[in-house]
């Protein structure tokens, strides 16, 4: 039997809230900002003694752009 449009939504929104602990949810403009993020960002790491240190950044307006990238 063909399902309504409202049953495939709840089944989908239930399959996301079962599942919230593994996926990120966010509004187009953070997925935005977060896709332009990654596009800037850069690795650099550094070794002292025993340790490693990794340094994640961007280059873009931090007030702006401020959706976590770890």
């Amino acid at each position: 039997m063909k399902r309504c449009l409202h049953e495939l939504l709840d089944t989908y929104f239930q399959y996301i809230k079962k599942h919230e602990d593994r996926l990120w949810v966010a509004n187009f403009s953070d997925v935005a900002k977060y896709m332009r993020e990654r596009m800037h960002a850069s690795v650099t790491a550094d070794k002292a003694s025993d340790r490693i240190f990794m340094h994640l950044q961007h280059s873009l307006d931090m007030s702006t752009y401020n959706i976590p990238l770890h």
